[in-house]
Parts: structure tokens; sequence; C-alpha cells
């Protein structure tokens, strides 16, 4: 059934989302969205184009624990053209419930899973480093980053990406 987390409304489990008519033909993201989106896509986001459904358009894949939901509902309010589903709330393997929500397919996003994965691997690049903006390295941080108590280091983890790009991309924020 729907129950409410935080303040917004989900849909539990595998009930299908309702969803709230609007046209979706041109969608214009300004640069804070597109850094929020940037940020995501390199940390909890990502991008799916489906090869079995012979998709010809990607969509947004986004996630979070919902001890996070006010986060989760800062970043689906922030891209709210790209939604018309309510989020999901489903239970893990692990034990903790997570907030889901899959964006529309869109050509929009179809452009950046291009630019953004190469053999359905997300790669750190320098190109892709040098687009961040102080924004978009907070939402990174947001969705991957933790702070340590005793050396108060901030450090951002970088789990799916090669050793040689989390170098490169160390050295390029080290220089912004």
């Amino acid at each position: 059934g729907v129950r409410l987390v935080g303040s917004e409304m989900c849909i539990r489990d595998r009930n299908r989302a309702k969803t709230i008519n609007r046209s979706y033909k041109s969608i214009n993201l300004d640069e804070s969205q597109y850094q929020t989106l940037l940020g995501t896509l390199l940390g909890d986001g990502g991008l799916e184009l489906s090869v079995k459904a012979k998709a010809k358009n990607a969509r947004l894949k986004l996630g979070h624990s919902t001890k996070q939901v006010d986060y989760f509902n800062y970043k689906v309010s922030k891209l709210s053209e790209l939604f018309k589903a309510l989020p999901k709330v489903s239970d893990t393997k692990e034990g903790y419930e997570v907030i889901h929500i899959g964006s529309i397919s869109h050509p929009l996003l179809t452009e950046l899973f291009n630019k953004l994965y190469v053999d359905g691997r997300k790669p750190i690049t320098e190109s892709i480093i040098n687009e961040l903006t102080a924004e978009g390295l907070a939402v990174l941080f947001m969705d991957d980053g933790y702070c340590e108590r005793k050396s108060q280091l901030s450090n951002i983890a970088l789990c799916g990406f090669t050793e040689e790009e989390c170098n490169m991309f160390c050295n390029v924020i080290n220089v912004k």
C-alpha cells in the first residue's frame, strides 16, 4: 500500500506507481540541476538503457536508504521534470529499507549515458571531473562521502572506479 516516508508519499514494494499526467517533450536543465544530476551519476545514481527491452532512451535510477529520505526528496524535487512516478520503498537483503525511483526515458539522459558509460561501465574521465562545480562535488560527497572523526578528514568512497581513475580524480580536484 501507500505509506508516508518523511513528508512524501511512497508506494510500498511491488505495487505499481501511479503517474501524474504531464507532457515531457522538452526538458532543459539549468546548471544547478545539471550539477545535481552529474554528482548523482558519479555517486549513487545510475543510468539504464535496457537492451533487452530495446529501449530507445535511457532513464535515471535513483535510490537511498530511508535514513536519507530528506536528501532523496531534495534530489527528486530538484530533478522533478525527470520523474512522473512516485518513489517506492523496498527492503534490501541486508535488512534495511531503501527509497528509490526511476525517471522517464528521455533523449537528454541518453546523451548523458553515451557520455558517461563505456561498455556498460561508468569510468571517471578528466573531462567529466572538469565539468563538476562545487555543487556537483557536494552532491557526490553527500552520496559517497564521509568524515573521519579522529583525523577530521573528509573522504569520498570511489569504490566503483579504478585506482588510476581515483588518482586522476584526486589530482584534478586538488587543482580546482
